[in-house]
């Protein structure tokens, strides 16, 4: 079944290598405290977490291994964008552990109202500024997958607006005020299909991985376009 609709998605949704070429010049760059990249209709994969998901701690000592590796790369026979994907995979994969491991943090996702209004504002731009591949929305943290549109716009925004709308709803279905997410998001460019094929096998099995169902489907904030071929 996962076979058949990815394979609806790289038939509908993902820029492919030579589309890549033609929107590389449009690139432009911003930073917080990880390096970002946005490109018109390239395609995305974001992550954003509750705010108090992983200790600051453990946070700012991953994000100076991720500094230190960063230069030491530097003297190796890769280019620019293969040094930091790997540079990227290792940082990620050990944040996302600690998300599923951390039994101190808040859960307000588990929350199905403030699920619904996080899945609602995803669909709600889908269409406008990107394209929704897929979603996962766990109990302290999202993954998406979206294709940026043409005249979209910046990427940082697009995130600032979701973030913004989704923390004042579900603080007041909580009943609580202050910091909602993590003010960083984690995003990455999905460059061939290979690698989408991998990251959303890898979101959609999130809830499984984590030890919450047994099978990805039975997850009900698992969420992936249907499309015609």
């Amino acid at each position: 079944m996962l076979h058949y609709l990815f394979f609806i998605i790289y038939k509908n949704n993902y820029i492919c290598k030579n589309h890549w070429r033609l929107f590389i010049n449009k690139a432009r760059y911003y930073q917080r405290n990880l390096p970002h990249y946005y490109i018109p209709n390239a395609c995305y994969f974001i992550t954003f977490r509750l705010c108090d998901s992983i200790p600051c701690k453990k946070i700012e000592k991953y994000k100076r291994n991720y500094h230190r590796k960063k230069s030491k790369l530097k003297s190796k026979n890769l280019n620019k964008s293969q040094k930091l994907n790997i540079i990227w995979k290792k940082y990620f994969y050990k944040v996302d552990k600690i998300l599923h491991q951390n039994k101190q943090a808040s859960v307000y996702l588990k929350n199905p109202k403030v699920a619904q209004q996080i899945a609602s504002s995803l669909k709600y731009y889908d269409g406008e500024d990107y394209k929704l591949i897929c979603y996962c929305i766990m109990p302290n943290h999202v993954h998406t997958i979206f294709t940026l549109k043409e005249n979209a716009r910046k990427l940082e925004k697009i995130l600032f607006s979701i973030k913004r709308y989704t923390a004042g709803q579900a603080n007041k279905i909580l009943n609580r005020e202050g910091q909602f997410w993590q003010h960083e998001s984690y995003d990455h460019i999905v460059r061939n299909e290979e690698s989408l094929w991998k990251i959303v096998y890898y979101i959609l099995n999130n809830p499984v991985e984590a030890g919450l169902v047994s099978d990805w489907e039975d997850w009900e904030w698992n969420y992936l376009k249907k499309m015609d071929i």
